[in-house]
């Protein structure tokens, strides 16, 4: 091995962190909750979405999420720079007798993020689609779409 070069490990490890924290920064995130700019947010891989204004309707984990244990969260078995997808449950409040007092039901749902564009300056996926692997809520459809949107000076972030 004589004249051979070898390039520090610590060098390597540097290099690659840094490969990884670059293609990390630029994979889209979703609108995890709903609502102003500063009550709304944007999240790679969120635990859970929150698609309704008032809480009454998310995605989580097989347990709702107030519960918090860890498989509370979303599964994301993919997220790239052009699509996400997942396995999850829609948790929806009856609202009976109403909506602070209601009960959540939750049904399994596959999630697929796609259409990545800019939303407020953020890079975002703007389209979710939810598919309902077994039972469908009344009312709902099997297959639902929804598009983000952001009204600076109404509601802020929206699906």
């Amino acid at each position: 091995m004589r004249g051979a070069k070898l390039i520090p490990i610590a060098g390597i490890a540097a290099a690659l962190a840094a490969s990884a924290s670059a293609s990390a920064a630029v994979l889209p995130g979703v609108v995890d909750e709903i609502g102003p700019a500063y009550y709304g947010s944007i999240q790679v891989r969120p635990a859970e979405i929150v698609w309704t204004g008032d809480g009454t309707g998310l995605f989580a984990g097989r347990r709702h999420p107030t519960v918090r244990p860890a498989d509370s969260e979303i599964d994301w078995i993919a997220w790239t720079r052009s699509s996400a997808t997942g396995t999850a449950y829609s948790w929806l409040d009856n609202c009976v007798p109403d909506c602070a007092d209601g009960s959540f039901t939750s049904y399994p749902v596959r999630l697929r993020l796609g259409d990545p564009g800019t939303l407020n300056h953020h890079r975002v996926f703007l389209k979710m689609t939810a598919i309902y692997t077994h039972r469908v809520p009344a009312g709902s459809k099997r297959r639902s779409i929804w598009t983000a949107s952001y009204a600076p000076t109404g509601g802020g972030y929206n699906w």
